[in-house]
């Protein structure tokens, strides 16, 4: 619901600014894939993986957020008051997925880290005996 709302705004702002939207290569995003291929290569277990990609939505997030502030901020610059209200509509809904992506990773956290925790201290444990 929000992508397309935010493919919405970023039409609109591409009329407003007499431009047409062009395709791209994002090599911000290709490094963040590049490092979740490279992160699957090592063959991480279930629960390490899960917590990977729990990051890994963070850090586009963020990205995504970088992104739009300073688009944001070339727009105020250029007196383009319209496309600043819809990059910011854009920047907000960027901004609450992040909160919940870190609300998210932090669950996780808390849900797997303790088990592995035990696991790994029992088979120290019975390693020692």
């Amino acid at each position: 619901k929000e992508t397309r709302q935010q493919i919405k705004n970023l039409d609109e702002v591409f009329k407003l600014l007499g431009e047409k939207p062009e395709q791209m290569t994002c090599y911000g995003a290709e490094g963040l894939q590049k490092e979740h291929d490279s992160f699957l290569e090592e063959q991480p277990s279930k629960e390490i993986l899960t917590l990977f990609v729990a990051g890994a939505a963070g850090k586009a997030e963020h990205y995504e957020i970088e992104s739009y502030t300073g688009l944001i901020d070339m727009a105020r610059l250029l007196g383009e008051k319209d496309v600043v209200k819809l990059l910011q509509e854009n920047l907000k809904q960027e901004q609450e997925m992040s909160k919940k992506a870190t609300a998210a990773e932090k669950r996780l956290g808390k849900e797997l880290v303790p088990p592995m925790l035990e696991m790994e201290a029992e088979a120290q444990s019975a390693n020692a005996d």
